[in-house]
């Protein structure tokens, strides 16, 4: 049984831009459906469109099954965008509210999906005092309590840590698997979601271009990316490190293909422990390992961090600040010290809720330190700061990107590197999450601050864009100036960075090039250190 059917759905926006082309679309009872694509594909707009309540202004033309609202669900991007009220318990019971229900079935429904999704524990909680992963997952539990045929998902892990994230796709997948409701998911971020998908849909400029199940999107990813003549590992590759590395042991070996590839890093540990065995024989697994451990490999840092203490190199001294909200409020930053020196990209990562924003927050001077200091170099000289937020729509102001570009002082090189020159005439709140984050960029970017700071950058952007933003970051650090990042994006950071530190509880437990942060660690790595670690 089909629970929406899509026939030839095409969408512009009042600008006259077409965004979806023809899109003919079934979707089973139970299934799960991973929607993946290049950011600004529409992904989003088609995910609105389905769903009549939120779709956006503008032609559309085709057919679309019309499904009351309490039968289709969605959970946004961003947790803050979806909450209107004050506690837990309230944002449960808002949606069965409006849907009339009485007092007896709301607050039995309550209870059950509150002990469902666990947060029980929590459940007379302020809304502003829970963390990201929280808001999140009752974003999910709200929508589920009224009991949706299908439910529709719009990058909901982008703004998580690795371990909320993991958590929430668990618990996804009880919803799906036990519960018999339909999902949708869009998404950037493979590592963990092909395995669990049932379809897989590849769009681009408006249309699927594959659809079908994991295995044969990698296949797919595979010849299109040789096809294009570029590399099918890193961040632009499209699929998971599994895959990956089994794709290029088959190219570099010329093996046949195999009938099943590895898409999770148990499956791909068991991929390679075959192939050492098989390799043993041949005298080829030590040749053949190093090369894929080489593709892998963290880059050292450029130079040696200046010894503790000393202010030589320094471009900011954090020392011993401390910081909270309101007074009787917990402090989120606790005695927190932490070296930015020049010239380099330093990377923070950590929790939701550990006070990475807030730092960021305070180094641009939004926010200011109850206690501590933030002391200079060994010149004394303050260094021109630029903060790229979050949410990048509290920078525009201007009705189209080109008005943005101008008043910000963007070249058209450094906008024709972020993929903005297509994007002129559009207006900034019409554009998708990752051509948002690209333009805030863009600006801060524009007016060459020595100490740039991020917090996100990469939300809401597909392989392919953050490799270039990565480039373009790293050829900014390499004339001098310093990048400070706060990201979730493991992989992005494993890729670019010179140094990271863990942030946890508002104190930096450690501070340690990339490479040795990234080898030592269980849980804040990337699933090619995972796979490979100890072969």
């Amino acid at each position: 049984m089909s629970v929406l059917d899509v026939k030839a759905l095409s969408f512009a926006y009042p600008n006259g831009k077409n965004i979806l082309h023809a899109i003919d679309l079934t979707i089973a009872e139970g299934e799960f459906i991973l929607l993946c694509g290049p950011s600004g594909c529409g992904k989003t707009t088609l995910l609105r469109c389905m769903k009549a309540q939120i779709a956006p202004v503008g032609t559309r033309k085709g057919s679309m099954s019309d499904l009351p609202a309490k039968e289709i669900g969605y959970v946004f991007q961003n947790p803050e965008n979806q909450i209107v009220t004050d506690t837990v318990r309230h944002e449960l019971a808002f949606g069965l509210e409006n849907m009339g229900l009485q007092t007896e079935t709301i607050r039995r429904r309550v209870a059950e999906t509150a002990l469902f999704f666990g947060i029980d524990e929590w459940i007379d909680a302020s809304v502003y005092e829970i963390s990201g992963g929280q808001k999140q997952l009752l974003n999910l539990a709200s929508v589920i309590a009224m009991r949706p045929k299908l439910l529709l998902l719009d990058e909901p892990v982008s703004q998580l840590d690795p371990l909320a994230r993991k958590n929430f796709l668990d618990v996804l997948l009880r919803v799906n698997r036990e519960l018999g409701i339909a999902v949708v998911l869009s998404e950037h971020h493979l590592e963990e979601m092909l395995p669990l998908a049932d379809r897989v849909l590849f769009m681009e400029a408006g249309a699927f271009h594959y659809e079908g199940d994991a295995q044969g999107y990698v296949r797919y990813m595979k010849r299109r990316r040789a096809e294009q003549k570029k590399k099918l590992y890193g961040l632009e590759s499209g699929i998971s490190a599994a895959a990956e590395i089994a794709c290029f042991w088959e190219q570099e070996r010329k093996e046949a293909k195999v009938e099943k590839l590895p898409l999770t890093v148990r499956e791909g540990r068991q991929y390679l422990g075959k192939k050492k065995e098989e390799g043993k024989e041949t005298g080829q697994w030590d040749q053949q390992i190093e090369k894929i451990k080489e593709r892998y490999r963290k880059k050292e840092s450029v130079k040696e961090r200046g010894t503790k203490g000393s202010r030589k190199n320094v471009c900011l001294l954090i020392d011993h600040i401390w910081f909270q909200y309101q007074k009787q409020t917990p402090f989120v930053l606790k005695g927190l010290e932490l070296r930015i020196e020049r010239g380099e990209f330093h990377v923070i990562l950590g929790g939701n809720g550990s006070g990475k924003t807030t730092l960021l927050s305070i180094l641009g001077k939004r926010l200011y330190a109850n206690r501590g200091k933030i002391r200079l170099g060994e010149d004394r000289k303050l260094p021109r700061i630029a903060l790229l937020p979050q949410n990048p729509k509290a920078m525009f102001s201007r009705d189209t990107v080109e008005e943005e570009l101008q008043e910000a002082g963007c070249t058209e090189k450094l906008a024709e590197s972020l993929g903005l020159l297509q994007l002129l005439s559009q207006h900034p709140y019409d554009l998708s999450g990752g051509e948002q984050q690209r333009l805030g960029l863009a600006m801060v970017l524009a007016k060459e601050p020595d100490l740039l700071l991020l917090d996100e950058p990469t939300k809401g952007l597909d392989g392919v864009a953050k490799k270039r933003i990565g480039d373009d970051l790293e050829t900014y650090v390499r004339q001098g100036h310093t990048v400070l990042c706060v990201t979730h994006d493991v992989d992005f950071a494993a890729a670019y960075a010179d140094v990271c530190s863990l942030l946890f509880e508002g104190e930096i437990l450690s501070t340690e090039s990339a490479q040795t942060f990234f080898e030592d660690n269980a849980f804040y790595t990337t699933d090619a250190d995972r796979i490979l670690r100890g072969i």
